[in-house]
């Protein structure tokens, strides 16, 4: 009889941003240009906006074009910072940076598992959300965290796959939340999804090409981080 799986891993810090952090974060992403409406899902309408820097994760085929996403260039300065420590924190790099911005307590995100290998992060600025963890085959509900402004949830290789997220309507009303995501997006990834390709070889394929690609970004990240800090 095989031994029992371990829950999915993620790591949630309440208070990773301070609060001036905080308050300093959200004034510049409040007045940041190029946000559009966004919807990830075929059939439900956006209700936030986004502005993409660096890849994008392609959409599947039946997204509205209207409502997908396109990388605005390089990141802005004032988010350099924060990402080289979470960068140094887990000891990855990334190359995406997508924020969202969530107007009020409508504002909500589907029930979906992320495709792309490696640790996703996003820090939460502004009103207090709650998200939702879900076995992916299951749907048992993992963790209901209550997402602090300042605070930074990871999700860690491979076991984001194991897992679902969702921010459901807020019960009360509440104010514009925004959200700092950091991954990295290989380039076949930003291409196609997997869920638009058919054929189980093609799969492995796209997933062999996208892992591959992953491992070495990190590890050349890595080395070149070995050359600036010396033991």
């Amino acid at each position: 009889m095989s031994a029992k799986q371990s829950p999915p891993h993620y790591d949630y810090v309440a208070d990773f941003l301070s609060p001036v952090e905080s308050d300093s974060l959200f004034s510049h992403l409040k007045s940041l240009h190029g946000y559009i409406l966004e919807t990830g899902a075929c059939n439900l309408l956006p209700t936030h906006s986004t502005v993409m820097y660096g890849p994008r994760q392609a959409y599947m085929d039946c997204v509205p074009k209207p409502y997908r996403a396109v990388s605005s260039g390089e990141a802005p300065d004032f988010l350099a910072g924060l990402k080289q420590r979470i960068e140094e924190k887990y000891l990855c790099c990334f190359n995406s940076l997508q924020i969202n911005q969530h107007y009020d307590h409508n504002s909500n995100v589907h029930s979906h598992m992320d495709a792309n290998p490696g640790h996703i992060c996003m820090i939460s600025v502004g009103a207090v959300r709650e998200f939702v963890l879900k076995e992916a085959r299951t749907f048992k509900v993992l963790a209901r965290l209550p997402l602090e402004n300042g605070s930074l949830l990871t999700f860690f290789p491979k076991d984001q796959w194991r897992m679902r997220h969702e921010m459901l309507k807020s019960v009360t009303p509440c104010g514009v939340r925004f959200s700092v995501i950091f991954r990295y997006i290989p380039e076949i990834t930003a291409k196609t999804m997997l869920q638009n390709i058919t054929g189980s070889k093609e799969k492995q394929r796209v997933r062999a090409e996208r892992d591959a690609e992953y491992e070495a970004a990190q590890q050349a990240w890595r080395d070149r981080r070995k050359t600036v800090i010396k033991p």
